[in-house]
């Protein structure tokens, strides 16, 4: 039989949580030791139970001793001896504790045992440890020797014993000789005093009032430089993390606290920023996310490096996801430039209703209560946030979807729904519901579901509960036809209500989050083997389903587990592909590979799907950056060549091969066999653009005097082997357009060019196997082709006599039919980030807002100037959040570029704290002002540029040494980023200008810096480059006598909190 020493070093290696090791543990004693335990006689049973707990406890011992995992050990401990509390147990085990050799053990055991007495509600327990504080547990601790232990050990037993005494209610007489206990007690005193004056004045109270001892009142009170030292533990409790100075014991107090205070504001702020940051970029299925969210306490500050047990741990999470789940919503509410962004809010929904109840189901799968408590005593001014802007949302007139649709009322909010997925789980009974919301309304609990089933309605409207996710779904992909999907509404395709997956998928918010896992799990493999055995059928329909995004689901699938498997399934085959991707060797191109043509565009559709609408970069997943058609055809999908090369061939070659489709395609009028069994998939997507873009310009030039000459050829564009071509078409379309606006073109000419643009994205009749692709292509990029054809229908309305309110008659018919077809794809297309209102038209209104290509408008209302202001005031003001939301924020900087946004920041942070210092806490920082504030700035910009821990130390080594130390790849020139002169007349300075001159606050002229082959491509437009640059160039300076040292301490305070936040930030 395993014995308890075995128990406890398999379930350690295991990494088993501690609840589940005592259920263990139990039915090992009662299984091994249930006679002895048991005896019958009460005086035999006491005798029987000692013995028995005495053996027990050498063993433990002997366990702890030996594993490895202190964390978890300590776990162990705390359960074993305090939560499953038994006298016996314990009154063996306590003082052998000591003897445990691993300090880290004993430190996290002591931290957690403090932290659980502390918040202990158990009367029971209670009263049981009150009887044995004066006979074993005080005298346990007591009585080992302290004196070899570290600063920071010796504060968390000083802890322990502090949250025991709190237990007493009047004060008890401990079994131990009077005068060792009095010494024990001053020897304990006089070094925690030393540590911490406060800590030791209060605990000493406590033992004079609740021990009935007398002590000195001239404790020991020597700063000596060796207890307190900036390595030990004794360093979280006073002084600057650091500080190594003697100070006076006063001043000391006074600046623990305060600094306490910082540390609290600065990690509110970054836990705040982090869960944003795991949020934003899918990282939340990381199996290591409660574990480094709990690290961030200990890595930023050694002042709250405290343990605690996993239900504080997962409190905490929950209290930090609604508070910025609260300002997320309450920014949008009330700023409203952040208004529009409703995807990071979408991700938000998913990670609070699906992914916190898989945390808690995985580590506290016993109902704690702890969850819904916590869920109570969330901040007031939490709660009211998400009620007014559920209640907001609610009242909206033009609102598309409610959370709660199967609810009446409109008093429901994000709070309920987690709490509705928590009874999906079984991890809260369905009574819960009406516990929590009391007095705002009463729900029928009949009506809750209790259970994770996953059900779908088939053909026939018969409800089936599915057993198998994976079977079921491979079943209904089989059965999927793309082209019935299409239901006709006029011109315009609506999907089929009838298709049991496409049900499924419309209503994938209602599913439990284990299933929606189970179900992006079930694509994701369905996809990898289809891409694995080149089954184009299969995988056509998979990368429909994913790019249409029905439902949502595929943002709620990215969010179960990251975008990363399935754009590496995807760019591996279009990687295989582009090797070996002719139609056909035999003399007539077969089925097969022409349907491989529209299965290629699917992928390349889904791959810019990805990059556009969730903003994902591929560069990761790219083995040869120099070969890869895919990398070269994202970074040039907007440009189309004014000259047509094939790759690998010769000039001549590509000539001849580009008059011979000519010639097919608008001479002879059909496409011959040959001419289809030389060609490939690469090849026309880079054909049917160039061909395109030469036909339009030629229209414009007046060169073409009859557009009928075209039209037939541009018809066979449609045709699914070409179709692929359209997706450069569709985005290059817009800046060409733009451009077209600005030269003023007579009407005849307009009128041509919508008549060939119609052919394209409005045709009477489509193909079958084309109408998914066709549907895919339009929506990639509808919103931005609608801005500026919207410029166009303005002015047509405007030139007529009828002003801004011109009948429809007065728009051109072409035009109008494209700008229709567009608003009608993106109403059904689940667009992230824009103003519904900018593509919803009615009949009696065709004028829109002004429009921008970028998602933050640039306006006199909305300069730029005003929105860094606003933010950088959040900055100096020490919030605990931005002014502006993430996603708003990543924008910004993406459009006025990382180098701008720092070196105004310095500028502008440094000229107000010098000016004003920090509002509300002048004079209280026991550090300067500015390294406060850098301190924010610092690690915004770090969560900024990192998301995993190979690039946080990548990052760190090239701004230390220059070099990279990675895998070796490939990479490629970023393109320099050119602004117009209204944006770099209203921000932007020279980069190499000093930063001393802090009488103006925002830049100006400035050119950005484009970085290119020293540094990765995951590297790239980041603020970790740009320090590296004013690190070097400030060495420089040093080095050659420019700076003195106080004036180099001074220009690079920004610089160093930036690289000492990197070292020790949790990412």
């Amino acid at each position: 039989m395993e014995s308890v020493s075995q128990l406890v070093s398999n379930c350690a290696s295991r990494g088993i949580p501690a609840q589940q090791f005592l259920n263990f543990y139990h039915e090992l004693i009662n299984e091994k030791y249930g006679a002895s335990l048991n005896a019958g006689n009460e005086e035999r049973e006491s005798e029987s139970r000692k013995q028995v707990f005495e053996d027990v406890s050498r063993e433990l011992v002997q366990a702890f001793h030996s594993s490895e995992d202190a964390i978890l050990l300590a776990e162990y401990m705390v359960h074993l001896l305090f939560i499953n509390y038994d006298t016996y147990l314990s009154s063996a085990l306590l003082p052998q504790v000591y003897s445990i050799q691993s300090e880290t053990l004993l430190m996290h055991f002591h931290s957690l045992a403090a932290s659980f007495i502390g918040k202990l509600e158990d009367k029971l327990i209670k009263e049981q440890m009150r009887q044995d504080l004066s006979t074993f547990i005080l005298s346990s601790c007591l009585q080992c020797d302290m004196s070899t232990f570290n600063n920071q050990l010796f504060i968390s037993i000083v802890k322990y014993l502090q949250a025991l005494l709190t237990l007493i209610d009047d004060s008890i007489d401990i079994e131990m000789d009077k005068d060792n206990l009095k010494l024990a007690v001053t020897s304990l005193l006089t070094r925690t005093t030393k540590l911490n004056r406060i800590l030791g004045k209060r605990i000493g109270r406590e033992f004079e009032t609740k021990l009935n001892l007398s002590l000195s009142a001239k404790l020991a009170m020597v700063n000596s430089p060796q207890i307190f030292s900036p390595s030990s533990g004794a360093t979280r409790f006073a002084g600057t993390p650091g500080s190594t100075k003697p100070m006076d014991l006063a001043l000391s107090a006074t600046s623990s606290t305060s600094n306490k205070i910082q540390d609290l504001k600065l990690i509110r702020f970054y836990k705040n920023l982090w869960l944003n940051n795991k949020i934003h970029h899918f990282n939340t299925s990381d199996s290591q996310l409660l574990e480094k969210f709990s690290s961030i306490n200990s890595r930023l500050s050694s002042s709250l490096a405290e343990e605690h047990l996993i239900q504080e741990q997962i409190t905490d999470l929950i209290e930090t996801t609604y508070t910025s789940f609260a300002q997320l919503v309450n920014n949008k509410l009330y700023h409203q430039t952040n208004t529009n962004f409703n995807l990071l809010e979408r991700k938000y929904v998913h990670f609070i209703t699906k992914r916190l109840p898989l945390i808690i189901k995985d580590f506290l799968p016993q109902n704690p209560s702890v969850i819904v408590n916590s869920l109570q005593n969330i901040d007031e001014k939490v709660k009211k946030a998400i009620k007014s802007y559920y209640s907001n949302k609610n009242d909206s007139p033009e609102r598309n979807e409610d959370l709660f649709d199967d609810y009446s009322g409109n008093n429901f909010d994000i709070r309920h729904d987690f709490l509705k997925n928590l009874i999906m789980l079984n991890l809260r009974p369905p009574s819960v519901l009406n516990e929590f919301l009391r007095e705002d309304q009463m729900v029928d609990v009949k009506t809750l579901k209790t259970d994770d089933s996953l059900v779908i309605v088939n053909s026939q409207g018969v409800q089936e509960k599915v057993s198998d996710v994976q079977e079921a779904l491979k079943s209904l992909i089989a059965d999927l036809d793309i082209e019935n999907q299409y239901v006709a509404n006029g011109n315009n395709y609506r999907f089929s209500p009838d298709n049991a997956l496409l049900k499924l998928l419309m209503s994938f918010d209602t599913i439990a989050p284990t299933k929606q896992v189970e179900i992006a799990n079930a694509f994701l493999q369905i996809l990898q083997k289809a891409t694995d055995t080149s089954d184009l059928k299969t995988l056509g329909k998979v990368l429909w389903i994913l790019t249409s995004n029905v439902g949502h689901s595929t943002t709620s699938m990215l969010c179960c587990i990251s975008p990363g498997p399935f754009i590496n399934a995807v760019v591996k085959f279009l990687e295989k592909q582009q090797r070996n991707s002719t139609v056909s060797s035999s003399d007539e191109p077969d089925f097969d590979s022409l349907h491989s043509y529209v299965t290629y565009g699917m992928a390349l559709s889904f791959v810019v799907f990805l990059k556009t609408t969730y903003d994902f970069d591929i560069e990761p997943f790219i083995q040869n950056f120099e070969e890869s058609y895919t990398l070269k055809f994202l970074s040039s999908i907007e440009d189309i060549s004014d000259i047509f090369v094939l790759q690998n061939e010769s000039a001549e070659g590509s000539k001849l091969y580009l008059q011979n489709w000519l010639r097919d395609l608008f001479i002879n009028g059909s496409i011959s066999d040959s001419q289809m069994k030389n060609t490939n998939v690469k090849d026309l997507i880079n054909l049917i653009p160039f061909i395109f873009k030469q036909s339009v310009i030629a229209v414009q030039a007046g060169v073409v005097s009859n557009i009928l000459n075209l039209t037939s050829g541009f018809e066979y564009f449609l045709q699914p082997f070409l179709m692929p071509g359209l997706i450069k078409i569709m985005f290059w379309l817009e800046y060409y357009l733009h451009s077209l606006k600005n030269n003023n073109p007579p009407s005849q000419i307009l009128s041509s060019c919508w008549e060939l643009i119609n052919i394209l994205i409005c045709p009477p009749s489509l193909d079958d196997d084309a109408k998914g692709l066709h549907f895919m292509i339009l929506k990639l990029n509808c919103v931005r082709l609608l801005n500026v054809l919207y410029l166009f229908r303005n002015d047509e309305s405007n030139s007529s006599q009828y002003g801004v309110y011109a009948a429809h008659e007065s728009i051109d018919p072409k035009l109008e039919a494209v700008i229709s077809k567009l608003e009608y794809i993106a109403s059904i297309s689940n667009i992230y980030d824009v103003d519904t209102k900018c593509y919803e038209t009615t009949k009696e209104v065709y004028s829109h807002g002004t429009l921008f290509s970028n998602k933050i408008p640039v306006t006199n209302e909305h300069p730029i100037d005003i929105i860094m202001t606003n933010q950088l005031n959040s900055f100096w003001n020490l919030h605990s959040s931005t002014y502006y939301n993430y996603d708003y924020l990543l924008e910004l900087i993406k459009l006025i570029t990382p180098e701008k946004f720092l070196v105004d920041s310095i500028r502008t942070l440094t000229y107000k704290v010098a000016a004003y210092g920090i509002p509300g806490v002048q004079g209280k920082l026991n550090t300067s002002a500015i390294e406060q504030v850098a301190n924010f700035l610092a690690y915004f910009m770090i969560l900024h540029d990192v998301q995993t821990e190979e690039q946080r130390l990548a990052l760190l080594n090239y701004i230390e040494s220059g070099v990279i130390v990675s895998k070796e790849t490939e990479t490629k020139q970023e393109p320099e980023t050119k602004l117009d002169d209204d944006f770099d007349m209203l921000f932007g300075e020279p980069f190499n200008n000093t930063l001393d001159e802090t009488s103006l606050v925002f830049s100006q002229n400035e050119q950005p810096k484009s970085y290119s082959s020293s540094v990765f491509p995951v590297l790239h437009d980041t603020f970790g480059v740009v320090i590296a640059e004013m690190k070097k160039r400030y060495d420089t300076s040093k080095n050659n006598g420019l700076l003195s040292e106080a004036a180099y301490e001074n220009a690079t305070t920004f610089i160093r909190k930036y690289v000492e936040n990197l070292k020790n930030s949790v990412v």
